[in-house]
């Protein structure tokens, strides 16, 4: 079972995360697979799945919703200083990256459709967060974005020893091994029972007036439990 999202916002803007997360694991098998469609096919079918969702809850963003700030790796942006809410879209036709298990070793690879949905479903379920699920913005004929908005954090980064502290000291859970390349400019990622936290770095957590460390832009990953335990023989983290 995957972490549950609220349904709505503080705003009572209705939150889309879980609802297009279960739509696209709809006849899903357990190994990643969907019937009739081959393995290598799986994140194009993702993707239309999205689209047609997407299309029938009216969440067809208009031509001129866009980005106005080019971003990372993963997301361009946007800023509305009325809700004070940033709206992150997708690179096209990524969904970013997520961390699999693959062959025994822990692997940082481009995410699926759903993946990605299920990496903000579980960051706000971590962290107490309200990202939302706004809606799909064509690029060009099968070409799509997806774009999602989180609440601005007003902070500055987070030092290395703060988020050793955060997540060590005080969440209990294990830094994995440095040999690890799991993310971008020598982030850390960190480990306990199935939760894992990769893309840790300063720039994607902020330390708030309250002297907390909120993360924004981290990549969490509920595993399978056998996975997890791959995950604990891998790291000789097994208690």
């Amino acid at each position: 079972m995957y972490p549950t999202t609220s349904q709505n916002g503080a705003d009572g803007v209705p939150n889309h995360l879980d609802a297009a997360s279960a739509h696209l694991r709809t006849g899903l098998r357990p190994d990643g697979t969907y019937p009739g469609v081959s393995e290598w096919e799986t994140c194009e079918h993702q993707w239309r799945l999205l689209e047609t969702w997407t299309a029938n809850a009216e969440l067809i963003l208009p031509d001129d919703f866009n980005h106005d700030r080019i971003g990372g790796r993963e997301h361009d942006v946007r800023f509305d200083t009325v809700s004070a809410r940033w709206f992150k879209f997708t690179k096209p036709a990524s969904a970013g990256y997520v961390v699999d298990v693959i062959d025994g070793r822990l692997v940082m690879t481009n995410a699926s459709p759903l993946q990605y949905l299920e990496r903000w479903r579980v960051h706000n379920y971590l962290f107490n967060d309200d990202v939302r699920l706004v809606g799909l913005k064509k690029v060009s004929p099968g070409i799509n974005r997806i774009v999602i908005s989180q609440a601005d954090v007003i902070g500055e980064p987070a030092t290395w020893e703060q988020l050793e502290d955060t997540f060590v000291r005080k969440a209990g859970m294990c830094r994995i091994p440095y040999d690890y390349p799991l993310g971008g400019y020598e982030s850390c990622a960190y480990f306990k029972g199935r939760i894992c936290i990769f893309d840790v770095r300063p720039g994607n957590c902020l330390v708030t007036k309250k002297n907390e460390v909120f993360a924004i832009d981290v990549i969490p990953r509920f595993f399978s439990r056998t996975d997890a335990n791959a995950i604990e023989r891998l790291l000789n983290l097994k208690r």
